[in-house]
């Protein structure tokens, strides 16, 4: 898979999310992070599916880790659909939503 390709982080993060059902935990945590670092901004999916990957290895401290940097690379993330279940599952009081969400 060329490093250059513009929707590598798609593949990358899809990929992850398969591993993960079939339970390859850390191949998917490996496919997670590739996809968050190729991912440009604004890709919250890939975010999502590190911190998910990260809870399921039982990483619960870097997976608060991983949502505390989600949220600093773009407030917007605050507005994601999961963002509330992830706050909760992780025990981290969910911050406010991003304006204008």
């Amino acid at each position: 898979m060329p490093g250059d390709w513009a929707g590598r982080h798609l593949l990358l993060c899809n990929r992850s999310a398969v591993l993960l059902q079939l339970g390859r935990k850390e191949a998917a945590l490996a496919d997670a992070r590739a996809a968050v670092a190729a991912a440009p901004a604004g890709h919250h999916t890939s975010h999502v599916r590190l911190i998910d990957c990260l809870f399921a290895c039982g990483q619960l401290e870097e997976a608060r880790g991983a949502l505390g940097a989600a949220e600093a690379a773009d407030p917007g993330f605050r507005g994601v659909p999961e963002y509330r279940a992830i706050a909760q599952a992780l025990g981290v009081k969910p911050a406010g939503r991003a304006a204008g969400r």
